[in-house]
């Protein structure tokens, strides 16, 4: 809570010297590692974790995001997955599920159902509403669009490039 990551890796290693198994502590160390940007040794503590509990989806959740940034998408489409059938009603999974569909060719239709999905869960996710609104303005789908821009601005008013990407939108119908 006070910011002091090498304090607190200091603990979570030693919790892990008295007790090598406590995942908890191996947790929260992989997520100072991330902090830390070392997203290899976060990574390890994950995979561990993951071994001893397949159906963890938090750790799910790190493996895939660590997956997709190293263009992993299918092996990260599946942590996603794997984690949404232990917390299907989590908006995050699903948003981030699509961001990840969105990155393979082919796989926008994908994206869209997923973020469908995403914003009936939660339909005041701004996040969501913006990346909809960006793959339905590729497909000239301007109008619609413009609805989920808009949607994505009463949520997050002080968003610059949900603004621009509405500007974008607004423009492009002109044309």
């Amino acid at each position: 809570a006070v910011g002091d990551l090498a304090g607190a890796m200091t603990s979570y290693r030693r919790a892990l010297e008295l007790a090598p198994e406590h995942n908890p502590s191996r947790y929260n160390l992989g997520l100072v590692l991330l902090d830390r940007d070392r997203p290899d040794e976060a990574e390890a503590h994950f995979r561990r974790i993951h071994e001893s509990d397949p159906r963890d989806p938090d750790v799910l959740f790190h493996l895939a995001l660590l997956l997709a940034a190293r263009s992993q998408f299918a092996e990260s489409v599946r942590m996603y997955r794997t984690a949404l059938e232990v917390t299907p009603d989590n908006p995050h999974l699903w948003l981030e599920l699509a961001l990840v569909h969105r990155k393979v060719p082919g796989e926008m239709e994908a994206s869209v159902q997923c973020l469908r999905k995403c914003l009936e869960l939660d339909p005041e996710l701004a996040d969501a509403h913006n990346a909809l609104a960006n793959i339905l303005q590729g497909e000239g789908r301007l109008d619609e669009a413009i609805e989920h821009y808009r949607s994505a601005l009463r949520f997050s008013a002080d968003n610059a490039v949900i603004h621009v990407n509405l500007g974008n939108a607004l423009s492009r119908k002109t044309w």
